[in-house]
């Protein structure tokens, strides 16, 4: 059973993202994070594990939306010791939420931010112990946490998101992408750990665990791209797809994908219970 750390979270909907929607102050930050503190180095980020929460500071109404704030460590790390000992009452006491979700452990799938790149917070947030920053807020409707209570899960549907971010994908770096009946394409951007171990390892092989993604979908596997892949939101507002174990992917524009794949390159098709396709562009 997944564990929800209050009723109200277990709408069994995920969701990463970067707001645009917030005036860039937390009430209750300790300390802020300086922009340094952020690398953009090159592979800074790919496989590196992260914590993050989604907390509701304020009561489900069924007339409108309310709001889940995201606490993210970014290049943070998950200490499992002092996220094993997160309980809502540390979320509560720290900053009122009387909903929450423990939306991690989670691994990042991309290899760096662009240095114009903006976080929405700079305050930083010390929760159990783990320094983290709020990195958006999520709108979230009555009907979609009814739904989850019901059962549903919120995967293989499109969603906007607010971000101001743009991930870069390095020439000669492996990539995973969805890929949907009407040839949309959804770039992994991070991966979860709370349901199944997804881990570097078996993320070329992982379409093969995707029982419930849907007939006409499938899950691709690059070994190396050819070209440097930026994937950017337009207007801050990006599309994101979850599978089953809550990896996120993040829509890119399909010619633009196989640009920095290359001709000639080759892509593993995987879909459940069948034989990978190995096709070339």
């Amino acid at each position: 059973m997944r564990s929800l750390l209050f009723l109200a979270s277990c709408c069994c909907v995920f969701f990463y993202c970067f707001s645009s929607d917030v005036d860039g102050t937390t009430q209750f930050g300790d300390r802020l994070i300086e922009p340094e503190d952020i690398s953009n180095e090159r592979g800074s980020f790919r496989w590196v594990r992260y914590c993050e929460i989604l907390a509701s500071r304020n009561r489900i109404s069924i007339w409108e939306a309310t709001s889940l704030t995201a606490y993210n460590t970014l290049l943070g790390g998950c200490p499992e010791d002092k996220w094993a000992t997160i309980t809502h009452k540390t979320i509560r006491d720290k900053d009122g939420s009387w909903a929450v979700k423990l939306n991690g452990p989670r691994a990042w799938a991309f290899d760096t931010l662009t240095k114009n790149s903006t976080l929405v917070d700079r305050e930083i947030t010390v929760i159990n112990g783990i320094d983290m920053v709020v990195v958006g807020l999520v709108q979230i409707s009555f009907q979609e946490l009814l739904r989850g209570i019901m059962g549903g899960m919120n995967i293989y549907n499109p969603r906007d998101v607010f971000r101001r971010t743009i991930y870069i994908f390095y020439a000669g770096s492996p990539i995973f992408f969805l890929e949907s009946p009407t040839k949309e394409t959804y770039v992994m951007q991070s991966y979860g750990q709370m349901y199944f171990n997804v881990t570097k390892d078996n993320l070329p092989t992982l379409g093969s665990e995707l029982k419930k993604m849907p007939a006409g979908w499938t899950y691709n596997y690059v070994e190396s791209l050819s070209l440097d892949l930026p994937l950017k939101a337009i207007n801050d507002v990006g599309v994101i797809v979850n599978d089953e174990f809550y990896d996120v992917y993040s829509q890119c524009d399909r010619q633009l994908l196989h640009r920095a794949i290359g001709k000639g390159n080759k892509v593993v098709v995987q879909t459940f219970n069948k034989p990978s396709q190995h096709v070339e562009l």
